[in-house]
């Protein structure tokens, strides 16, 4: 169940961890909101925020090696390394293509962002015949 109190209130600012609605108690979590084109900033994964990755590693946004992107070595003496690294090896885990998974211009993330725009005028025009 979802119940959205209008304003700025937080858990905090409320001042509990659960509410009492309908003769039950439910806890209280905030509201993250993400989609198909949400990317992991952990395992670089789309579908899921962060916050919601579960998992114990994590894959660097670089290299796709398993270690966090600011702990991304470089080579190269002058690089500042973690996700400012221009320099090869640059892999993203999802397509295997040699950019970072930060770049628009990867396959996996066209392919979604069309997917959502298909689905979005499929929606419109569902509307507008019903």
């Amino acid at each position: 169940m979802v119940v959205t109190f209008i304003g700025e209130m937080t858990k905090k600012s409320l001042g509990a961890t659960s509410v009492a609605l309908f003769n039950r108690e439910y806890n209280l979590a905030e509201y993250i909101s993400f989609g198909p084109s949400t990317q992991c900033n952990k395992c670089q994964q789309y579908r899921h925020p962060t916050e919601h990755y579960t998992n114990d590693g994590h894959t660097c946004t670089v290299c796709a090696q398993h270690h966090p992107t600011h702990e991304h070595p470089c080579a190269i003496g002058n690089c500042k390394a973690g996700h400012s690294c221009t320099h090869p090896p640059i892999r993203y885990t999802n397509c295997q293509q040699p950019h970072k998974a930060s770049d628009r211009n990867c396959s996996t993330y066209i392919k979604i962002m069309m997917a959502l725009r298909r689905d979005n005028a499929t929606a419109a025009d569902t509307t507008m015949t019903a």
